[in-house]
Order: structure tokens, then sequence, then C-alpha cells
């Protein structure tokens, strides 16, 4: 009995299996995908926080690796943004195989993106478009290779992207598409694109390694990227070691321009303009750090070489740099002062930088660079070295020793630009040393009869947008010494005009003026310099002016007139007048007036009185030089 009820039951189970597959294979012949499209996109657009929509036909092709194609998928927008949707396919097409996800391992052989479109954006708050649910963040982002999906094969078919991020000026709109071929497992994905950035052109190549590559943990992730944006181009070939992370990032960069500037809104470092320029080197990115070392390239006619590196996490980037240039073309640090390096503007005969200080650039990130140059090439001007100590702290810039080599001499001292306000506030107070004025001439036709020794002092505030408001705004001194030495008389005579004559030189054979103390004093007052002191003393004349320098306009009203120190008449002592603009001056003999016979000791006891204000300044500036000093006493001698 009990063997008979045992194939009752078998007979009776065997049944209902046949049953259950006829009904089965009754369903999968007549089933529908597409009766689940709406339960689809119901629970994705839940997952991700909006909606999800698939407007064209679903198809699902079952077996164990099954295929899953959906058509017209559109993904929607957050309600800040400016267009509905985010993305949109003409068709996905997905293989799966069913059997590792009982194990929650999830294999992808093949994923097929057909005419994507892909709109990336941010507003100006900072929140990003592509921010989706917490649940749906921790399925698409995964933050280790090992948890990204395995994808054997990705094709993407004329697509695509845009990315928008307003706050920073950004606007991007490129094709994108992947080339693939081989063995999966070594292919390399190819990205190519085009479109705009801030204005620019730009395009960019990719090629990195597969996506099987990308989850193995053990060796580093290769990829090659070459982009141009404008006449910026880069380079950056390497590996890296978590590139969900841009962690352990080991990559050659090269890069080269017409200006560094435009590398600003890059990567946010804040340089001024600049000469082409080509560089490259080694760039590494752990942690906060991201270092560029081994540098090495030019800057116009400067060679540059050394290393920096960007610490980000704080509230602002932090720039520590360490450079160094063998051969430094002085013309190649006109975008420091304001200037415009390298570019032919219309003929004009100012002189003074008028380039605005870009604020933002100053506040957006805090430096610490130390510069040599070790020679330093200026037209004219033989300069043997530069060293320069640079900081920026919350838009308060500081050239910190700010040192020239300069013919012997130096000329040294701290400047100051504070950015920290809409208005730029900034101060100079820079000495000039021991420069020998012999040396300072020496390529021109005036050094053979040219000697002495030059000190003086800066020492300026102002304030306004660009170095010439800052100069036009400007008060504090300025003051410049020779002790001892000549002048050429080629230099009055390069004016047209025969200015030695006129201030009565007596020359010596060699077209010489030989020069006890040439002292040249000047306080400064919104701009406008006025002498209190203009003094130059020879063995018979002391030539003595006065008048203003409007630095505000670039105009100059100066006038010297000449006091013999022999009471014997002298046939010719006109006044000689310099006007005109800085860039252009004038200078013109004042022959219906002659200058007083006799009165040395009337210009001494008027003019030369502020001398006295100048002795703490003789000896670190001239040393043992005394020649200035007796001057000076013969000033406050009793008349």
């Amino acid at each position: 009995m009990a063997t008979r009820a045992m194939r009752i039951l078998a007979w009776i189970g065997g049944g209902l299996a046949v049953l259950v597959l006829l009904v089965a294979g009754f369903f999968v012949v007549i089933f529908d995908w597409n009766w689940l499209r709406s339960p689809i996109e119901s629970r994705a657009g839940g997952a991700v926080g909006r909606g999800v929509a698939i407007e064209g036909n679903l198809d699902v092709d079952l077996g164990r690796v099954t295929r899953i194609r959906a058509e017209r998928v559109r993904v929607g927008n957050p309600p800040w943004t400016r267009d509905p949707e985010m993305a949109r396919f003409e068709a996905i097409e997905i293989a799966i195989r069913l059997w590792p996800l009982l194990s929650g391992r999830v294999e992808l052989p093949d994923v097929k993106l057909i005419h994507p479109t892909v709109a990336l954006e941010k507003n100006r708050a900072g929140e990003a478009n592509w921010q989706f649910s917490t649940t749906a963040a921790k399925v698409a982002a995964p933050e280790k290779r090992s948890q990204f999906p395995i994808i054997e094969r990705l094709v993407i078919e004329d697509g695509q992207l845009a990315y928008r991020d307003p706050a920073s000026g950004i606007h991007i709109d490129s094709r994108i598409h992947t080339a693939v071929g081989g063995d999966p497992a070594h292919e390399k994905v190819r990205l190519s694109g085009q479109g705009s950035f801030k204005g620019e052109p730009a395009r960019f190549n990719v090629e990195a390694g597969s996506l099987l590559t990308l989850r193995e943990t053990k060796e580093p992730y290769p990829i090659l990227v070459e982009a141009a944006i404008g006449a910026t181009r880069a380079k950056a070939e390497g590996t890296i070691d978590e590139p969900l992370k841009m962690a352990g990032v080991y990559l050659d960069l090269a890069l080269s321009g017409q200006d560094m500037a435009a590398v600003f809104p890059l990567f946010g470092i804040p340089l001024p303009p600049t000469r082409p320029y080509s560089i490259s080197g080694k760039l590494r990115h752990d942690g906060p750090n991201w270092t560029f070392s081994e540098a090495r390239g030019k800057v116009g006619d400067s060679d540059l070489s050394g290393g920096l590196t960007v610490v980000t996490g704080g509230e602002r980037p932090i720039l520590r740099a360490n450079l160094l240039s063998k051969r430094l073309a002085l013309a190649d640090l006109a975008g420091f002062i304001g200037a415009r390096p390298g570019e032919k503007d219309k003929p004009t005969d100012r002189v003074l930088p008028d380039h605005p200080v870009n604020l933002d650039k100053l506040r957006a990130m805090d430096v610490d660079v130390r510069f040599k140059g070790q020679r330093v090439e200026a037209p004219g001007l033989p300069m043997d070295g530069l060293e320069a100590d640079l900081t920026i702290q919350d838009g308060l810039a500081r050239l910190d020793p700010l040192a020239f080599a300069i013919a012997q001499g130096t000329f040294a001292g701290t400047v100051v630009l504070d950015g920290r306000q809409n208005i730029p506030q900034a101060s100079m107070n820079m000495t000039i040393s021991r420069m020998d004025l012999h040396r300072f001439l020496a390529n021109t036709r005036f050094g053979p009869e040219t000697s002495g020794t030059l000190a003086g002092k800066l020492e300026l505030a102002g304030q306004g947008r660009s170095t010439a408001e800052l100069l036009a705004a400007a008060h504090g001194r300025a003051t410049l010494m020779m002790s001892g030495g000549s002048l050429s008389a080629l230099l009055m005579e390069a004016a047209g005009l025969d200015v030695a004559e006129a201030l009565g030189f007596a020359l010596s054979e060699d077209k010489r003026v030989p020069v006890r103390c040439l002292v040249a004093d000047f306080a400064v007052t919104q701009g406008n310099a006025k002498a209190q002191a203009l003094v130059l003393d020879t063995a018979d004349t002391v030539i003595t002016g006065g008048g203003t320098i409007d630095l505000g306009n670039e105009h100059m009203n100066l006038r010297l007139e000449a006091h013999p120190k022999d009471p014997s008449p002298l046939s010719v002592r006109a006044p000689v007048e310099i006007g005109g603009r800085l860039g252009k001056p004038k200078v013109t003999i004042d022959a219906k007036t002659q200058a007083a016979r006799g009165g040395l000791a009337i210009a001494l006891g008027a003019l030369l009185t502020p001398l006295a204000a100048l002795i703490p300044f003789l000896e670190p500036g001239l040393g043992e030089d005394r020649d200035c000093g007796q001057l000076i006493q013969q000033a406050q001698a009793p008349r």
C-alpha cells in the first residue's frame, strides 16, 4: 500500500510539474516585458529621487547571460535646473550574468549606450544635478575600485556631454564616444570630445585601461589625457592607484600656451600674465597634496626649473614653490607689475602700467614662493641676479625680500599689496646701496666718462586698481644720492641742447663733469613728487633745482640753476627746464632769464638745508665717502 501511495504522489507531482512548465511556457510566449515599464520607472525614480521614464520598447532576452534593451530612456533633473532632463538615451543595452547575482556579484559582459545626451550642471550654491539620493549614490558611486561593477566592454555611440558651472564660468558642450576592439581584458577605453571652455574652443582625447582593469586593485590604472583649451595645451600620461578617489596619481605632465594666466581657470593657481611658455614635470597627488616636481621649461626668453605643491582641504588652497631661473629676461616679469608682457600696444608716451589688479586671483589661494634668478638680462641694465620671496595670505601679498643685484650694488626691500579690500592698497620700501654708476652705464655711450657710487631710498604707499592708479595716489619719499665720480657731458648733449654750456660746466678734456655730490630728494603727496632738494655739487659750480613730477598724468616740470663758486662773472648761466611727459621729456634753456650771479650762499641756505635730514642715510648708503657730508655742513654754516 505504501508503495502504491508513493507512486500516486509521484504521478501527481510529475503532473503538477508538467502543468507548471506548460503555464510558464505559455506566459513566456505571450508575456510582454513592456508591462513592467511602469513598476521599473517607479522603482528607479524612487531610488534616484527624480523622474525616470522608459518611453520606448523594453525587451529582455532570458538566458545564462540575459540581455536587456530599453529604448528612449529619460532621467529627470532636480527642480532648480534649467532643463527638465539630466540624461536621455536612444537606447540602453545591458548584458548581465544571472548566476553571479545570487552571491551579490554584478557581472556585465556588455554595456552599450546609444546616442546618449547627458547634461551635468551645478548651481551657484554648489549643488550638482548628479547628486542622487543616498541609496542611489551608494550604488552609482562606489568608493573603491573593487566595488565597481564588472563591465567587460563599454560602448558609447555618438554621445553628447554638457557641463555647466556658472559660479566658475564654465560651459562645456562636447561629443563623446568609445572605440573598442581586441581582448576585452586588455583593450583600452578611448574618449574624445570637443566644445568650449569659458568662450575658448576646447577638445580632448582620453585613453585609459579597460573597465576590467579599473577593478584590479593590484595594478595602477593607466591613463593618457591630451587636451587643448584655446591656446593652452596639456598632456598627462601615467597611472592612478585609486581613480575613483584621484589618489596615488603619478603622471608626466606637459603644459604649453601663450599666457600662463590662462591656467588659472583650469587649476586655480593665481598666475600673472606671461609671455608664451612651455613646461613639463611630474605630477603627483596623494592625500590633500598635489605636487609638480622636476619642472623644467621656458617662459618667454627665460628658463624655469623647480617644483611646487598645492595643499587642498583648508579654507583656501595653499601653494608652496621653490623656483630657479638660470637665465631670466626682465621683460618676462612685466605681468607682476601690471604690464602686458609681449603685447604690442599702440604707440604711447605713458610708461606706468595700467592693467588692473585681479582681486579674484589674489584672494583665491594662499602662496609661499621662493624665486631666484641667477643671471638677469635687462637691456641697458647690468643686473647680476634677482631673489624674491612672495607670500599671499587671505589676499595680502608681500614680497620680502625683493632684491636685485645690479651694477655691483643692490636694489632691495619690501613690497606689500593688500587686496582684501575692493580698492587695493600698496606700500614699497626699497633701498639702493653702493650701485656703481660707471658699471650701470657701461653698455651705453655715456659709460666711459661716467663714474660714482649711487645710493637711495624709495618709500611709497598708496591705493588704486593698477600700478598707475597706485602711484597717482601715492605718498612718501624718494631719494637718490651719488658721492664722488663724474658725469658725462653727453648725457646733457643727448637732449639736443648745449645744456652743459648753459649751466656753466667747466669740462675736462675727456668731456667729464667732475662731481663731488649729487642729491635728488622728492616728497610725494597724492602722486605729486615735489623736489625738496635737487643738488649737483662740482668743483666750481653748485647746480640747484626744484619743481614737481606728477605721477598721475605722468608729467614733469623741473628747473635747474647754476651757482658758481668762483665769483668772477660767467658769460652764460641760463636756467634749464625739463618738462613734458615721463615717456617723452623735453629739455629747454630759458635764455630770457639769466640765473643770479653770486647766489651760492642764498642757494645753499634756502635749498640745501633739507639735506640735513639725510645725514642718517649717508652712512649705510655711501660708507666713508664724505663729499655729500661736507656739502651739508656747508649748507648749515653761518652766512
